[in-house]
């Protein structure tokens, strides 16, 4: 159907006008998920390895989890990249920022083998906000998802 020569450019005009009106939010990247479960996974799991362990032999497995410390650091800061350079990414990337300055608190008292740092109450703490934080990425995500599936415009 061919429109008339006069309706055309009210055709156009509208629809720019409601693309400007749409929600400006990066999309949904199945990736993103995987990857930030995979590392929800890594770092979540030294806090679950520490609380198994007698609080006197923590400092000792802190040591040897060292490598997997800066293991999760580093892709922490590769998520961080990613998030940030995503258009219309703001919530993922704050959310991202919040976890890395987290993990470096955390894992420096941990590294130092602060006692207090390495207690039940502190690990249980510290696990719970990362693990809220990861929530949060991940729901982001899934927020975008979602959007992709509901049409603005009929």
């Amino acid at each position: 159907m061919r429109l008339p020569p006069l309706v055309r450019p009210l055709v156009i005009a509208l629809s720019l006008a409601l693309a400007g009106c749409a929600p400006q939010l990066a999309l949904y990247d199945a990736g993103t998920v995987d990857r930030a479960a995979d590392l929800a996974t890594l770092a979540i799991g030294i806090y679950q390895e520490l609380l198994i362990l007698p609080p006197s032999e923590r400092a000792a497995a802190v040591e040897r989890l060292r490598p997997r410390y800066a293991e999760v650091e580093t892709r922490l800061r590769v998520q961080l990249l990613r998030q940030e350079s995503r258009v219309a990414n703001a919530t993922s990337a704050v959310a991202a920022h919040e976890l890395l300055i987290l993990w470096q608190q955390a894992s420096a008292e941990q590294l130092r083998g602060d006692p207090a740092a390495l207690s039940s109450a502190a690990l249980l703490t510290y696990r719970d906000r990362i693990e809220r934080l990861f929530r949060t990425l991940l729901s982001a995500e899934e927020g975008k998802r979602l959007l992709a599936l509901v049409p603005l415009v009929e």
